[in-house]
């Protein structure tokens, strides 16, 4: 008891030179353990790679493998602190029945070999071949739906349709993801102020698809529109009167109408009155009234309206 009472009262310096010579016994012992060879378990994660082009990874069955080993202590606890990984080559997979495919042990032991050292033993893996789910796949060409406001300047407008290239887009994917997909749509865009030829680049709105296992042809499209200044031009046409008998004559009332239309501002010069034709269908008569309508006028006017749409008329034996 008395011994026990004098350790107790040690100074404060000598605990510590105490405890430092024990940590440095208990790591000198575990150096010595750590460098005996010892039966372990070593794991290793997968990263699969080289996924055949005309196939689709569904599900891979295993993520890791294990292989026991006879490895020293120390190469145990370091493989214990850091999981090694290997990357699988899938282009030499074959198929074993319809949407299953496998990979054999011998087709992926040299990627363990090739991760431990030299001196380590390889006793035995928990995994001797790797199973996969993969689906095939295919092409469907769907139609693109541009979503861009196009806005002209003040007294400018578009000549032509917007145009859109390409028009379509191919996307691959498996068959059940393929199935509801008619069309793509671009973001969602405006443009204002437009005076002369536009041309932008779109991308396509995939956000709906991020999740499925699908590549395009094209991500984005390129939009193109053409814009011209405009103008209102007036004209008094005479109705030209068609399926009308060789028998008779006709007077219609009035027998001009007025035409208003917009055409662009490099055009006002050169257009005439006969780049038009207003007509009505003798055939078309309805309660003696007379429809009157534009049937030719030059592709870049637009707007056209004429004044009156109706007109009556008498007809005159010949």
């Amino acid at each position: 008891m008395k011994n026990n009472k004098e350790i107790l009262k040690l100074p404060k310096r000598k605990w510590n030179l105490f405890i430092v010579c024990l940590l440095l016994s208990f790591i000198s012992w575990f150096f010595i353990q750590l460098s005996e060879v010892y039966t372990g378990v070593i794991t290793f994660g997968i990263r699969y790679k080289n996924i055949p082009k005309n196939l689709i990874l569904r599900e891979a069955k295993h993520q890791k493998i294990q292989a026991t080993v006879k490895a020293s202590g120390y190469y145990l606890f370091i493989s214990k602190l850091r999981q090694k990984r290997i990357d699988v080559d899938l282009a030499q997979i074959s198929n074993r029945k319809k949407g299953i495919y496998v990979l054999r042990e011998s087709q992926f032991s040299p990627k363990i070999t090739s991760q431990i050292d030299s001196d380590v033993e390889i006793l035995g893996v928990d995994v001797h071949e790797l199973i996969f789910e993969m689906e095939d796949i295919i092409e469907k060409k769907v139609v693109v739906i541009p979503q861009i406001d196009l806005i002209p300047a003040s007294n400018h407008m578009m000549v032509g349709a917007m145009r859109w290239f390409p028009d379509s887009v191919v996307v691959y994917g498996a068959s059940k993801d393929l199935a509801n997909i008619e069309h793509l749509k671009t973001r969602i865009s405006q443009q204002e102020n437009l005076k002369t030829k536009f041309q932008e680049d779109v991308y396509l709105n995939l956000e709906d698809y991020a999740e499925l296992q699908l590549n395009f042809s094209h991500e984005k499209i390129k939009i193109e529109a053409e814009f011209q200044e405009f103008t209102e031009k007036e004209f008094d046409l005479e109705i030209k009167v068609h399926h009308l008998p060789e028998s008779v004559s006709i007077k219609t009332f009035p027998s001009k109408v007025h035409l208003v239309c917009q055409i662009p501002v490099n055009k006002v010069q050169s257009i005439q009155a006969s780049d038009f034709e207003v007509s009505a269908n003798f055939d078309q008569i309805q309660n003696n009234i007379l429809k009157v309508s534009v049937s030719r006028k030059p592709f870049y006017v637009k707007n056209v309206e004429v004044d009156p749409q109706q007109v009556t008329f008498l007809l005159k034996k010949m």
